[in-house]
């Protein structure tokens, strides 16, 4: 059983003789005639059928096959969340990959998950993975539950944010090299992969507004940035479709970027604790400080919720508290 792309070799990655010629796209399922289609999803779509129609008896599916068909519904996370998923994915087949779903005992696969010594986040992806993948087993009847449904996990460990000083930040920028993006992620609270999304034609320079339009949340947003950072950036005589930051291969590579630029900054200054999402922690510490509300602050950072926001900058929003019986004194006053 399978989806087979008639188009490039699985096992070399490499164009068949093939390629471009036909449909692309070939479903096998035992004990039904193959079928080719153009598109990959509606291929998806005709697999998932037949495998209804099997009944359950005569369903003979692997973990593989079944991963591979959980992972096909994760196509559009962004490429993050994406790249997580394939690699949980990756520890699930090379455990489970060629075994029936019915030889996954909740006892085995407990213990195999407590057992790695992985970390609570990456135990939490990869149950997630095993879960959803079974659970595809159950709809198409090869078991009748799903063993890893209540697996226990590690409790995550939620890491207590950094927060930078105005200081602190232009030091880290000068060691960067003058990089404009240290000062933009940590002034607008973009997440890195939104700043290497952006576009010339994001920046709105008369507004002093960037246009987030690649969000995890998969929402755009407006956000704010300060007239001194604004004329950092590398806007002038470029297109509005050219990527706003570039690397030797075009747009600017996250993990190249990390490597090369904002590792060695942080251990110039002496900070090797720092990590490239603390500079999204600092943009909401400077705005709080600045005078930002909640709501504020979270449409800024593109939180789902004003909760949200609260649950990871509470501390800051209530250092405002002892100024506010000062305030209410001189209404009093008055």
């Amino acid at each position: 059983m399978a989806v087979d792309d008639l188009w490039i070799s699985k096992r070399t990655g490499e164009r068949t003789p093939r390629h471009g010629i036909g449909k692309r796209y070939r479903v096998r399922v035992a004990g039904h005639p193959s079928r080719s289609f153009a598109l990959l999803k509606p291929a998806q779509a005709w697999e998932r059928k037949l495998l209804t129609e099997v009944p359950r008896r005569h369903v003979d599916v692997t973990v593989e096959q079944l991963v591979g068909m959980w992972l096909d519904g994760k196509r559009n996370l962004t490429p993050k969340g994406l790249e997580a998923a394939t690699g949980a994915a990756k520890h699930v087949r090379a455990e489970w990959g060629p075994l029936h779903p019915k030889a996954v005992t909740k006892h085995e696969a407990q213990a195999w998950l407590s057992g790695q010594g992985w970390s609570a986040s990456l135990q939490h992806k990869v149950s997630q993975c095993l879960k959803g993948a079974l659970a595809i087993a159950v709809s198409v009847g090869a078991i009748e539950e799903n063993p890893a449904e209540t697996l226990s996990k590690s409790r995550q460990v939620r890491r207590d944010p950094l927060y930078m000083t105005v200081e602190d930040l232009r030091e880290l920028a000068d060691a960067a090299g003058g990089s404009p993006m240290v000062w933009l992620l940590a002034t607008t609270g973009l997440r890195v992969g939104e700043c290497i999304a952006l576009d010339v034609g994001d920046v709105d320079t008369k507004r002093r507004r960037l246009r987030v339009r690649q969000s995890k949340g998969g929402q755009g947003r407006d956000v704010p940035v300060p007239a001194s950072v604004l004329a950092m950036l590398p806007l002038r005589g470029r297109g509005r479709t050219e990527p706003l930051f570039v690397g030797p291969r075009g747009r600017l590579d996250q993990r190249g970027w990390s490597r090369d630029v904002f590792e060695p900054a942080r251990k110039a200054i002496g900070r090797p604790d720092l990590h490239v999402h603390d500079l999204r922690h600092t943009a909401a510490s400077l705005a709080i400080a600045s005078g930002a509300d909640v709501k504020q602050v979270q449409a800024m950072l593109g939180h789902k919720s004003a909760a949200m926001t609260l649950d990871v900058y509470a501390g800051l929003f209530n250092r405002g508290l002892d100024d506010v019986g000062v305030r209410m004194d001189g209404l009093l006053a008055d």
